[in-house]
């Protein structure tokens, strides 16, 4: 159970800082984006995703050098998060496709902006996706228990409000009036429930 604590608490740290940092690259430079084109926004993401996973596994032993030990209590406290994780994941993919999560339709010029999502459960909560990433990462931690993993997901919370604030500036300017009505009736973490809405509303 230690390897397996451990091999978590890797993928944590070589997982967590670059997701972290991921809408920093995207928001703030939408228009440089833009005009330099997809190729080079695909290009400088694979490097920068793969010079941090890379610089993280170098700085992995003395990232994990503290563990608490493997806890019964938080082992099922982690399974419970995992499935809640998965459970909104599912519900938020059938609105929220691949190429608009990795920030596509904000840096492609012209008619391809991406539309304004509404339904599902973007009809309950604005942000599914970064509580869905939250759950897993909160289960990431309880299953290995370092300590490193517990400082990532208590920078999670503040990091991810700043690219919230972030993104809802770009969607205003995307979407205008829409998206300020959408704001005034769907809350940002908080879901209204049930959480599981029907599709035809």
């Amino acid at each position: 159970m230690d390897i397996a604590a451990y091999n978590v608490a890797l993928l944590t740290i070589i997982t967590i800082p670059p997701v972290l940092g991921f809408w920093f690259f995207v928001h703030p430079f939408t228009q440089l984006w833009r005009r330099l084109g997809l190729g080079y926004y695909q290009l400088f993401m694979v490097t920068y995703f793969g010079m941090f996973v890379w610089a993280m596994y170098v700085l992995r032993e003395p990232l994990l050098r503290i563990h608490f030990g493997v806890s019964l209590p938080l082992i099922v406290c982690a399974a419970l998060l995992l499935g809640l994780s998965i459970w909104i994941g599912v519900l938020r993919q059938r609105q929220l496709k691949t190429r608009t999560l990795m920030g596509i339709p904000q840096i492609i010029p012209g008619e391809d902006r991406g539309v304004l999502i509404t339904e599902g459960i973007y009809s309950r909560m604005r942000n599914p996706r970064y509580l869905e990433i939250g759950f897993a990462f909160a289960a990431m931690a309880c299953f290995c228990n370092y300590l490193a993993a517990w400082i990532l997901l208590a920078l999670y919370i503040p990091v991810i409000y700043v690219v919230v604030l972030m993104e809802e500036r770009e969607l205003r300017q995307r979407f205008g009036v829409p998206y300020e009505n959408y704001c005034h009736s769907v809350p940002r973490f908080i879901p209204r429930l049930p959480l599981n809405p029907s599709p035809h509303r």
